[in-house]
């Protein structure tokens, strides 16, 4: 039996810029979840959307920082 050794499914040199993206749009959407706080009343809101625009940031910046923590050799 002869094994073979792991491979990662994204190629390591894609690490930075896949982090730069998924910050970005981490960024851009805990921006957005941030003006519709701010500018809509109370009655308004909806605690299902705000979850959900809560939840894709915090997936968002979440991957950003693994693969930014990949790109610097912090492998986790």
């Amino acid at each position: 039996m002869t094994f073979s050794p792991y491979n990662s499914p994204v190629d390591p040199a894609m690490y930075s810029t896949i982090a730069f993206f998924l910050m970005i749009a981490g960024l851009g959407s805990s921006a957005y979840f941030f003006v519709e706080q701010v500018t809509k009343s109370k009655n308004v809101r909806s605690l299902s959307r705000d979850f959900s625009l809560a939840m894709i940031s915090a997936v968002f910046m979440g991957l950003g920082m693994m693969f930014t923590m990949l790109t610097v050799g912090i492998y986790v």
